[in-house]
């Protein structure tokens, strides 16, 4: 939780890779500017794993096959129970061959889910060849307008959150309250992304 990971290069797994059969829990992180010179850019994921994906700004990563932001790894056949949630997260700039925002192995998982997201190309951006993708409405293939990481004030990532999360952290990345009235409507809702708008 609220790591800034930049600038990092493997195989698997440019920013961050997580083991088999494991269920980490990421949010409130800057993944930026990561090299994957297989699979997964930004993260990697290996088989039989629950990740969750909350708040989390993950941009301008590259994978040279597969998942420029996210891969997620199978390759047997009992998984039935693996799951990939991300919510409320930034996939934008990321770049691959194949899922330039999401990229997902030929064995499937029970299912991925997207939600409360801005993704770069929509749904097209996913490689999934399984045909598991859960695709909320509820997200958003617009420029989320970032400062650095931070959303300007005209963002499409702010107040578009969803508010209805067990994990959702009580802070933002820079330490500031997670639910602000970002858009002066009389409603705190959580932003997109790592960082809140900070009107104050």
């Amino acid at each position: 939780m609220n790591n800034l990971i930049l600038y990092n290069k493997a195989a698997k797994g440019g920013g961050i890779r997580c083991s088999i059969s494991s269920s980490p829990k990421i949010i409130n992180n800057i993944i930026m500017n990561n090299i994957a010179s297989r699979l997964g850019g930004g993260i990697y994921f290996r088989v039989n794993s629950h990740p969750i994906i909350f708040n989390n700004t993950i941009v301008n990563n590259q994978a040279e096959e597969k998942g420029g932001g996210i891969f997620g790894s199978t390759v047997t056949e009992d998984l039935s129970n693996s799951t990939i949630k991300v919510k409320n997260t930034i996939l934008w700039g990321n770049i691959s061959p194949l899922g330039s925002q999401i990229g997902l192995g030929y064995s499937p998982y029970k299912l991925i889910s997207v939600s409360h997201c801005v993704v770069q190309g929509g749904k097209d951006s996913v490689f999934d060849p399984d045909n598991i993708l859960s695709w909320g409405e509820s997200n958003i293939d617009e420029d989320p307008l970032l400062k650095g990481y931070r959303p300007a004030t005209s963002s499409p990532c702010v107040d578009a959150g969803d508010n209805v999360v067990s994990s959702l952290a009580p802070l933002d990345f820079d330490g500031d309250d997670r639910k602000i009235d970002g858009d002066s409507d009389g409603i705190a809702i959580v932003d997109i992304g790592a960082d809140e708008l900070n009107v104050f």
